[in-house]
C-alpha cells in the first residue's frame, strides 16, 4: 500500500531479523549479568520504528 521502493524496502523488510537479533544479544547480555546493556540494546528495535517512521514522513517521496 505505501509502495516503497528502494532502501526504504528494504529496511521495512529488515525490521524482524533486526528484532530478533536484538533480542539474541539482549538475552547474552542478560545471561552475563550486564542488566542495562540488555534493557539499552533490547529498546534499539523500538526506537529504531520510530526513527523509521519520523524518516519516511519526512524524506519518503512517493504517492501517498
Amino acid at each position: 500500500q505505501q509502495q516503497l521502493t528502494g532502501l526504504w524496502n528494504t529496511l521495512f523488510w529488515a525490521y524482524p531479523f533486526v528484532v530478533i537479533g536484538a533480542i539474541i544479544v539482549a538475552v547474552g547480555l542478560y545471561a552475563i549479568k550486564r542488566y542495562k546493556e540488555a534493557a539499552g540494546v533490547a529498546a534499539l528495535p523500538i526506537i529504531g520504528v520510530v526513527l523509521y517512521y519520523f524518516a519516511l514522513v519526512q524524506f519518503h517521496v512517493g504517492p501517498r
